[in-house]
């Protein structure tokens, strides 16, 4: 399948979520000048979904302006249900949202502090039983380091586990700036960051 933009897609620019013959993914929106200099539209992504062997693509969902816009990392998929992050913009929040796999009942399960400049900008998240798990290079406040998060798949018990402390001299003993997917062990979570070595 080629995106061509022409129904707002913007750019897949994340991994796949397989299920049966099924791939689910998002794009990430984009902005398309009609006019220079003041004119564009805006599209906010999407999530889609298309057989592995390229046919029947489908737009599942068109992300609206508001709370919850540029979806920016991969997929989790539990049962009938897609769960994912969005980055937001200077205007709208970043959210943790979910989507059943036909698009529908799409929702948002917790918004972030407001906008890009002072949002923490979520990263891909793992689902262990009920509990998603994901880091942001930010903390919720939009200062610090970064932090890891929890929060159950019904939206509900959002908690900070682990704000990343502040660097001395661009370093510190734990790691700044939390960027990648994390890896459940038996009842330990790794990942990785981004700044904090010398």
């Amino acid at each position: 399948h080629n995106f061509t933009g022409n129904d707002g897609s913007g750019t897949p620019n994340t991994g796949l979520i397989l299920s049966g013959n099924a791939l689910y993914g998002t794009t990430e929106g984009f902005e398309e000048v009609v006019s220079f200099p003041f004119n564009y539209i805006t599209y906010y992504g999407t999530l889609f979904a298309v057989h592995t062997d390229g046919t029947s693509f489908t737009n599942l969902y068109t992300f609206p302006p508001g709370n919850g816009v540029f979806p920016n990392t991969g997929l989790v998929l539990s049962g009938n249900t897609l769960y994912g992050t969005t980055s937001g913009d200077v205007l709208y929040r970043p959210e943790l949202f979910s989507a059943n796999t036909d698009g529908t009942g799409t929702m948002g399960l917790h918004a972030f502090s407001e906008g890009t400049a002072n949002g923490s900008l979520p990263n891909a998240m793992i689902l262990s039983g009920n509990t998603l798990y994901g880091t942001s290079p930010f903390n919720d406040s939009g200062a610090g380091n970064g932090a890891l998060f929890a929060i159950n798949t019904n939206g509900t018990g959002y908690m900070t586990l682990y704000n990343f402390t502040t660097l001395n001299n661009n370093t510190n003993s734990d790691g700044a700036y939390p960027g990648g997917g994390l890896v459940q062990g038996q009842v330990t979570l790794y990942g990785t960051a981004s700044g904090g070595g010398n």
